[in-house]
């Protein structure tokens, strides 16, 4: 049950910012506690976001963290790839995590982690890092505004095939996945995020529950959210 709650909260992540770029958040009052931060469980998503039809994905990297206390007490958040004989050091530090709260969990994560073009060795000489999004085991480390500071590890799998694969043909490499679909004013502002309803095979059918929407972008989850596909947008034909 634990599990598949922080599997919808990451969907409402990425609702709220993962699909419409933008934050939408209201304060929370909280009580203070000196009880020492715990991680729950840590849920990784590489994010495949496909810019044209045709076009290769670019490749990020999102980290939740389910947390015990208050996410907004957050002092600052890393994710530590534990590299093995051969294979490159990398890290990202974050001193402003995000935080997003439900009325039974407290998350803290960070979008769009991206490797720099170029690592450098333990001798300090510069090597390139062949994947976008390196596999592999990790370490996330999280600090709250009291002192306390927890670490649990996680692993990165998918399959190398995706980052390769164009929107056409990345459904067959993804296997089962949930679809939804994010409706977008001319603002770009999100309109709607959710399941398509059966009758929206004709722009028209969407405008008339939606009028204000011009754009709209499907989005694949694999089980667990270990993938997210956001493929191109496309126009809503008003006259469709």
């Amino acid at each position: 049950m634990a599990r598949r709650l922080f599997a919808a909260g990451i969907r409402s992540v990425f609702r709220i910012i993962g699909v419409a770029s933008v934050v939408a958040s209201s304060p929370v009052i909280f009580s203070c506690s000196d009880a020492e931060p715990e991680i729950a469980e840590v849920q990784p998503s590489l994010v495949l976001d496909y810019a044209s039809a045709g076009a290769l994905p670019s490749a990020s990297l999102s980290v939740f963290l389910r947390i015990s206390g208050n996410p907004r007490r957050a002092s600052s958040f890393s994710v530590r790839r534990i590299a093995g004989e051969g294979e490159f050091p990398l890290e990202w530090f974050v001193d402003e995590p995000d935080s997003y709260l439900t009325d039974k969990d407290s998350f803290v994560f960070k979008r769009n982690l991206r490797v720099p073009p170029v690592s450098f060795r333990s001798d300090g000489t510069p090597a390139r890092i062949p994947e976008p999004v390196p596999r592999g085991k990790y370490e996330a480390t999280y600090a709250d505004d009291a002192g306390g500071e927890v670490s649990r590890q996680f692993s990165v799998s998918y399959d190398e095939r995706l980052l390769s694969a164009t929107d056409s043909d990345v459904r067959g490499i993804l296997g089962k996945t949930t679809e939804y679909v994010a409706l977008y004013a001319e603002d770009r502002s999100l309109v709607f995020f959710g399941k398509a309803k059966g009758d929206w095979t004709s722009a028209r059918n969407i405008t008339r529950d939606y009028k204000q929407a011009v754009s709209m972008r499907t989005v694949l989850f694999t089980a667990g959210n270990k993938v997210v596909c956001l493929l191109p947008t496309s126009a809503v034909d008003k006259e469709g």
